[in-house]
C-alpha cells in the first residue's frame, strides 16, 4: 500500500499534472486521502453484502476442503469413519 500511494501515485499524478509537485515517499496527506477513500467504500460493501459476509464468518473453513469435490469428501469421511470403528475396537481388546 505504501509503494502504491508513496510512490506510484505521485509519478502517475506527474502524467495527469506535469507541472504538479509530489515529493515520491511523502506526502502523509495523500496517504490519508487514499486509505479514507478506501475505509468509505470498504464500509459501502459491508454494508451492501452483510447477509453474505455474515454467512461466510459463520461457516467453518478448512483449506484442504476447497480444493476437493463433494465425492471426495464422501469418500474422505466414509473412510475416516471405518478406521475410527477399527480404533475403537482395538482399544475394546486392549482394554
Amino acid at each position: 500500500m505504501i509503494i502504491l500511494d508513496g510512490v506510484l501515485f505521485p509519478l502517475g499524478m506527474r502524467i495527469f499534472y506535469p507541472n504538479l509537485e509530489i515529493p515520491i515517499l511523502s506526502g502523509i496527506l495523500v496517504k490519508i486521502i487514499c486509505g479514507s477513500g478506501f475505509f468509505v467504500l470498504l464500509g459501502v460493501y459491508f454494508i451492501i453484502f452483510y447477509s453474505n459476509i455474515t454467512k461466510y464468518i459463520e461457516t467453518p473453513l478448512s483449506v484442504r476442503s476447497m480444493f476437493l469435490s463433494k465425492n471426495q469428501l464422501i469418500e474422505k469421511l466414509q473412510k475416516t469413519e471405518g478406521e475410527v470403528q477399527k480404533l475403537q475396537n482395538i482399544l475394546l481388546i486392549c482394554a
